[in-house]
């Protein structure tokens, strides 16, 4: 029902932006309206702000979210702490999704529930972009996406930054992503010190992620729970591959990875760096 009727509900969007726009093609319908929508929504941010600066509007209201998520959690719940708050509300989306899967599928096991919401995510993903681009094979599809998405990140921070050469802007996205998370956890955590903040992130990482998998498989022991999860990742990672080349043989499946691991490489340093002679490349890298 719910997939029939969201079907039935993009279709006639589709259809309607169709009569309103003439615009058949629906990767130029969904790029246009994407465009129409970015557009509005920072002119009438202008509108109340005017602020025009892009990069400031966009961590103006990131802030300004960020900061009544928090107000609106806080008169809720009482919880002034944002640790407390974060881990909480983690904790209450996590509940409430499992729940919600179990109220639809009667899927009550976590393992046997997560795998099948990754298969069915994973298989919609393709069927909508089969259905947007008529791709069918899917090393082209997954090729063409990482394409599609590389080159609307790069247009889009062109569009904010007006940086065109791609080192400078991925050394300056990097750059400014490390000091966000920096800033962040300095917000959450109140501490300063970058060797302390990066000790105690990955400590609670490592911690929240045994949690999480001691919550999924009921492993309480660390020995197997590291074996047992390094077995999945391999197995799920060569059922992929298998999934999306078709290669069953181990052997060929490997050689043939690292053969496309060994080019993709290649081909990004040379997208990055422009050298395009292997020995320099190499030797560079080195």
């Amino acid at each position: 029902m719910c997939v029939c009727m969201l079907y039935q509900t993009t279709l006639l969007t589709e259809s309607l932006i169709t009569h309103i726009t003439n615009i058949r093609a629906l990767i130029t319908m969904y790029a246009f309206m994407f465009y129409h929508t970015a557009l509005l929504t920072e002119s009438l941010i202008t509108h109340f702000t005017s602020i025009r600066a892009l990069p400031t509007m966009y961590k103006f209201m990131v802030y300004e979210t960020t900061l009544v998520s928090e107000s609106l959690i806080t008169h809720i719940t009482n919880i002034r702490a944002l640790i407390t708050m974060y881990a909480f509300m983690c904790y209450h989306t996590a509940l409430l999704t499992e729940r919600l899967i179990t109220h639809v599928t009667n899927i009550r096991a976590l393992p046997t529930m997560y795998a099948i919401m990754v298969y069915e995510t994973t298989l919609v993903t393709e069927s909508l972009i089969t259905h947007f681009t008529s791709i069918r094979a899917l090393p082209t599809m997954y090729a063409f996406m990482v394409y599609e998405t590389t080159l609307a990140t790069e247009s889009l921070i062109t569009h904010f930054t007006s940086i065109r050469a791609l080192t400078t802007m991925y050394a300056f996205m990097l750059y400014e992503t490390t000091l966000d998370t920096e800033s962040l956890i300095t917000h959450i955590t109140n501490i300063r010190a970058l060797t302390t903040m990066y000790a105690f992130m990955c400590y609670q990482i490592d911690l929240l992620t045994e949690c999480l998998i001691t919550h999924f498989t009921s492993i309480r022991a660390l020995t197997t729970m590291y074996a047992l999860m390094r077995y999945e990742t391999t197995l799920l990672t060569e059922s992929l591959i298998t999934h999306i080349t078709n290669i069953w043989a181990l052997t060929t499946m490997y050689a043939c990875m690292l053969y496309e691991t060994t080019l993709v490489t290649e081909s990004l340093i040379t997208h990055i760096t422009n050298i395009r002679a292997l020995t320099t490349m190499y030797t560079l890298m080195c």
